[in-house]
């Protein structure tokens, strides 16, 4: 159950003295920046960033250029970005794109240094 507000319509009030009050000034800049020395502030601002040594960009490897299959089975491993690099750079020097066949190609490799 609501009741419906009262309208303005029809009310004649006057108050000669309002005024709103004046925005209060705001302090003087050396005023702001005593009160932040004493309060341990030293800066305004984010320093300069500092120029740093460029970076050797890693090898990269577009796995774009795998071609589709009809394997639907995953195996999902967490890895760095260094180590999936690696493992498709060597996918691509024994010369496959397949990452099946690279894996493959490499647990066969284990099991033969693991037999001898």
């Amino acid at each position: 159950m609501s009741r419906e507000r009262a309208g303005l319509e029809g009310l004649d009030i006057e108050i000669p003295d309002f005024e709103p009050r004046p925005a209060p000034p705001a302090p003087a800049r050396a005023v702001i920046e005593q009160a932040g020395k004493q309060l341990g502030f030293t800066a305004r601002h984010a320093p300069e960033p500092k120029a740093s040594a460029p970076q050797q960009e890693a090898p990269r490897f577009d796995a774009r250029s795998l071609r589709r299959t009809n394997r639907t089975a995953k195996i999902n491993i967490a890895t760095t970005e260094e180590t999936r690099t690696r493992f498709w750079m060597l996918a691509q020097r024994i010369g496959t794109t397949s990452g099946e066949d690279a894996l493959a190609a490499m647990m066969d490799a284990l099991e033969r240094a693991l037999e001898h």
